[in-house]
């Protein structure tokens, strides 16, 4: 049996890292600290101090990872990972019913269509589409999902009702008033030119139409940690946030009425968690092939990092909601 089994257990005695188990370096990760320091060792271990910790070894060379190299972000393995973490058709947490919770205020219907921006595997897209019989069009913006998002609302028989197209963020264009709702999932935070992706938003939007989404934000206008820009490196598709209120500026001076600013950092937390749970109680036993265990630690970190500023508070999630004046 593989050592690379989820439940397989730590020995006495400083372990080589590849021989870690996943699950002990999951909590070492969720909780800032390397995870050498939760490994069973013949003298007891130093304490734990607050300073920030050095990253595990599997990430030691991310820092310096070539532009080539990073490009190729979303891998069919990596894919698979994700839809057993978060939910077939999903690559972010929450799934269906969270997504529903999500555009609650929208009261979306059969005679609206609607845009959803980052829409990944287009899971969202076919959740709103089957719920409320709207028009949905998915678009997004790593080809690698759009191409997966696809061929899943094919075999779901929804390739028009709930369509999945390839637009790259930062050169997307809309027709004018073209949609009655447009909803985006933590997908905004990786475009740098948000300023004028919210202009061709606020342009596709139809009078009285709405805008919901949800994104990673920074609580102040202040000059981000040394940990967000930490952070900012490490992500794999780039992360370039905006705070709370240069997002309330840029939708006003838009001309949207902003009518929910929501603060949702730990249902997000939370949902996170759950996510990460399920896939140990679904795995336990189980031998992790040593073709997946990168790809499975590689997705642990990415979350750890996001888990870890927002529980001390300088990384929050956002609910937006905006609607465009008109009849």
């Amino acid at each position: 049996m593989s050592a690379l089994a989820f439940d397989h257990s730590a020995g006495i005695g400083p372990p080589a890292p590849g021989k870690i188990p996943f699950r002990t370096k999951l909590k070492a990760w969720w909780n800032g600290y390397d995870p050498l320091d939760l490994c069973p060792r013949p003298t007891p271990p130093p304490a734990i101090t607050m300073a920030p910790a050095a990253p595990p070894a599997a990430l030691a060379n991310d820092a310096t990872e070539s532009a080539a190299a990073k490009v190729r972000v979303w891998t069919a393995s990596r894919i698979h990972v994700v839809e057993r973490l978060w939910g077939d058709g999903f690559h972010t947490p929450g799934g269906g019913d969270h997504i529903l919770e999500l555009v609650k205020p929208m009261a979306l219907n059969e005679t609206m269509t609607l845009l959803d921006l980052g829409c990944g595997l287009g899971g969202g897209a076919r959740t709103i589409a089957k719920t409320f019989n709207t028009w949905v069009t998915g678009i997004e913006w790593w080809k690698e999902l759009a191409v997966a998002g696809v061929e899943r609302s094919t075999k779901a028989g929804m390739e028009k009702k709930a369509a999945v197209q390839f637009h790259a963020g930062d050169r997307l264009t809309l027709k004018p008033k073209s949609f009655n709702a447009i909803y985006s999932k933590e997908a905004l935070f990786t475009v740098p030119d948000k300023a004028n992706l919210l202009e061709v938003i606020a342009g596709a939007l139809r009078p009285g139409g709405q805008l919901c989404f949800t994104d990673y934000v920074l609580p102040t206008n202040e000059d981000p940690s040394p940990r967000i820009v930490e952070w900012q490196d490490r992500e794999l598709a780039g992360a370039t946030p905006w705070s709370v209120e240069g997002y309330a500026i840029a939708l006003q001076a838009l001309g949207l009425d902003l009518r929910i600013a929501e603060d949702m950092s730990e249902r997000h937390r939370t949902l996170i968690r759950e996510g990460w749970d399920q896939l140990q109680i679904a795995t336990e036993g189980i031998v992790i092939s040593q073709e997946t265990m990168p790809i499975l630690i590689r997705e642990a970190e990415i979350w750890a990092r996001r888990m870890a500023l927002l529980r001390k508070g300088e990384l929050k999630h956002y609910r937006f909601f905006a609607i465009k004046p008109g009849s």
